[in-house]
């Protein structure tokens, strides 16, 4: 009885496996990936924020905009191409979403780290916390509109994020082009959160792209 459990959890493992590779929105954004860390490598170091509350030019690292675009194309790997597959290993599946979810973000972190090494902890900060917060959100409401929470986010931040002096708001920490342990401790706390209920979200909101 051990064996046969055994040999059908091998077999629903590879043909989860083979959807997967078989390309499901993992390789185009891998490449979109590498292009968005190709274009941070040529670009300006430093932005401007379109800040509404002060009269003083706030800027960020370039790294703000190419970390944001990295974390939604992260993101949008995240839909299941096998959720008939998964359904039928509970425990499987919450590990499955995991390695998922830390491949892409790991592989989107490491894109934009050898693109602009110097702003490595700026990199981490921006997208555990964009693709933390668009796990969280996807868990309640499914993948399709994993993007709001993290975009919204951003957009606040950005633009109402410093005060009349120019200081950057507690909540407005991505940012913050000088990566400080505290903010980086927010954005992996904050991920943690996000990867724990995208694991172990309920099965109504796993999308299934065949039905």
């Amino acid at each position: 009885m051990l064996n046969r459990n055994v040999r059908q959890a091998r077999t629903r493992l590879l043909l989860y496996l083979l959807v997967v590779c078989k390309g499901h929105r993992v390789a185009p954004a891998g490449l979109a990936i590498l292009a968005v860390a190709a274009g941070l490598s040529i670009a300006p170091t430093t932005v401007t924020l379109p800040q509404v509350r002060t009269t003083i030019p706030v800027f960020t690292t370039t790294t703000l905009l190419a970390g944001a675009v990295a974390a939604l194309l992260a993101l949008s790997t995240l839909t299941e191409p096998a959720a008939s597959v998964a359904r039928t290993s509970p425990r499987g599946w919450a590990r499955l979403r995991a390695t998922r979810a830390l491949l892409a973000t790991a592989a989107a972190a490491a894109a934009l780290t050898a693109a602009r090494p110097v702003a490595a902890g700026f990199t981490l900060v921006v997208v555990l916390a964009l693709i933390g917060e668009g796990m969280l959100l996807a868990s309640r409401v499914g993948t399709k509109l994993a993007w709001i929470l993290p975009t919204s986010h951003l957009a606040a931040a950005a633009t109402f994020g410093t005060s009349r002096t120019g200081e950057t708001a507690p909540w407005a920490w991505i940012i913050e082009p000088h990566a400080s342990t505290g903010a980086l401790l927010t954005s992996l706390l904050l991920y943690s959160i996000g990867l724990t209920f995208w694991m172990h979200s309920p099965d109504h909101d796993i999308t299934d792209p065949d039905q």
